[in-house]
């Protein structure tokens, strides 16, 4: 006879097998995050390099750079190329020089072979003054000369051809020699400004040191031939 006391008896055999698996204990949920903002924190660049070069990779040498090299400006000269090379312009000037001595010559009161001397000695001196009047002007304007052979072939046509006219006689009454000088000074000029293509400011410069050279030059062979000059007989005293 069973006892009536005896609860696991009369349990069915399903819950007998569930009493017997063990039974475990939930773990506590965790808390929740602080997400109170920490003023001490340190920031999130902080650490961050300013100098760190993004451009290579650590390790691996970069390859060389080639840096264009910047054109250089160019300068303007004094004396501008174009109208003619100094070859060219030389060659005109021989001939005007030719035709300067022939005039001389055949309309000079001296002996012909005198005045081809002197005229072709007086367009020398004066196309090397005429030569120191360009590098004196661009030394003035701060300009770089450029082609001194041109400047010297430009002074010589110029100073040629001025000196076609200097024996030549207008025989115009009451004018004197002026009319004839003033064609000298008008070629000259005529011829400077069109071949150097100056600023009026800088081609004044050029022909007025020009101007004064000549006048240097013609004040010392006057000096010379002054006292080269055989001093005239005493005059004797009064008796």
């Amino acid at each position: 006879m069973t006892d009536p006391t005896n609860n696991d008896a009369n349990k069915p055999a399903s819950d007998k097998h569930a009493t017997d698996k063990p039974v475990y204990d939930l773990a506590p949920d965790a808390p929740p995050p602080d997400r109170t903002p920490k003023i001490e924190a340190p920031g999130l660049t902080d650490d961050f390099d300013e100098d760190a070069d993004f451009d290579t990779v650590p390790g691996v040498t970069p390859p060389a750079r080639t840096v264009a090299a910047a054109a250089p400006v160019p300068e303007d000269p004094f004396v501008k190329a174009g109208l003619g090379s100094a070859q060219t312009i030389a060659a005109l000037g021989v001939v005007a020089l030719v035709g300067a001595a022939v005039l001389a010559a055949s309309l000079g009161t001296q002996q012909w072979y005198k005045s081809v001397v002197l005229s072709i000695y007086l367009t020398a001196l004066q196309t090397l003054a005429g030569v120191g009047a360009v590098v004196f002007a661009a030394r003035m304007a701060e300009k770089p000369l450029g082609q001194l052979e041109l400047a010297a072939a430009r002074m010589l046509l110029a100073v040629a051809a001025a000196r076609c006219f200097l024996p030549v006689a207008y025989n115009v009454p009451y004018t004197g020699r002026v009319l004839e000088g003033l064609s000298v000074i008008a070629t000259y000029a005529l011829i400077t400004f069109v071949l150097f293509r100056l600023p009026r400011q800088h081609w004044f410069v050029m022909t007025a040191t020009h101007a004064a050279l000549l006048v240097v030059l013609w004040l010392g062979g006057a000096i010379q031939v002054w006292a080269s000059t055989p001093a005239g007989p005493a005059t004797p005293p009064m008796p």
